[in-house]
């Protein structure tokens, strides 16, 4: 028995070196680990860098194509408004034109009725025979005229 015992024992030692002696190695190979940590947190390090970078960076192209854009937005306002005050002042002068021979139209009524009126009242006869049937003509004209009373 002692002699199984001894070689068990011998087998025991042999085993517990051979574990200490690949826990040494296991250790050193645990130092392995230390540079490639640091590689890793350095490439962390870079990407997020990078990432900052790219941020800036399409922040920036974006805040241009937003000024490029503001800057075509203004440039459309600015022609659609040019074009609503052309339009408008040559509308408004075409009213006022319209106004003013409307105007005209409304005197040139007025004064033919006035005279008219006075001719009716106040012409003797033989002044009104002679004059009757251009101011009828005339009158009758005016009331059936369709060209003058034009509204915009």
């Amino acid at each position: 028995q002692a002699h199984t015992s001894t070689s068990i024992s011998e087998a025991m030692k042999k085993k517990r070196a051979e574990i200490t002696k690949l826990i040494e190695e296991v250790k050193a190979r645990r130092m392995d680990f230390a540079p490639a940590l640091l590689s890793v947190g350095t490439v962390r390090s870079k990407v997020n860098l990078m990432i900052s970078y790219e941020t800036n960076d399409i922040t920036y192209v974006v805040d241009e194509l937003k000024k490029k854009l503001m800057a075509q937005n203004d440039q459309a306002e600015k022609k659609l408004l040019d074009e609503l005050e052309k339009t408008s002042k040559m509308k408004l002068e075409m009213l006022k034109v319209q106004r003013k021979q409307l105007e005209a139209n409304r005197e040139c009524f007025i004064n033919s009725v006035a005279v008219s009126r006075s001719i009716a009242k106040n012409a003797p006869d033989a002044v009104l025979a002679p004059m009757a049937p251009r101011v009828i003509e005339q009158l009758q004209a005016l009331v059936l005229d369709q060209s003058f009373p034009t509204y915009p």
